[in-house]
């Protein structure tokens, strides 16, 4: 229940009311390594007992985005997908779909140049690499 108070926290930080949907929602966010979708969300919130409407779910996920809690990634599968703010890029298999994160280091590189170059005032960017995993390659 600790972590309930952790997050009801940083909810009331940011203006934000912490509801039992919020909370529920945030630490499923917080605590996946991977991006995750509405509907595994809403599989996340019957886990733990919380009633909610799918609309009330995708407020609440775009609200996290607003606030810089979240970030929506677009994976190329026709639906989007959100997780914990951060710089990581993602490699996706087409084949069966496994999704990994990778970080790279010279992206920060490319877009200072990017802004030295342009003069051109990047808010964000977007680096995933799709193609076949190795296993996928076998």
């Amino acid at each position: 229940m600790k972590a309930n108070i952790d997050y009801s926290l940083q909810l009331r930080r940011l203006g934000l009311k912490a509801t039992p949907v919020r909370l529920v929602l945030l630490e499923y966010l917080l605590g996946s390594e991977l991006p995750i979708d509405a509907s595994s969300c809403g599989d996340y919130l019957r886990q733990k007992n919380v009633s909610f409407d799918q609309v009330t779910t995708y407020r609440n996920l775009e609200t996290f985005v607003r606030k810089g809690i979240a970030k929506k990634v677009d994976l190329q599968d026709g639906k989007y997908y959100y997780e914990k703010a951060s710089d990581c890029s993602h490699l996706v298999c087409e084949k069966c779909g496994k999704i990994e994160h990778v970080h790279i280091e010279k992206s920060h590189d490319i877009a200072h140049e990017i802004v030295e170059n342009t003069g051109f005032q990047i808010t964000h960017h977007v680096s995933d690499f799709f193609g076949t995993c190795h296993k996928c390659q076998l």
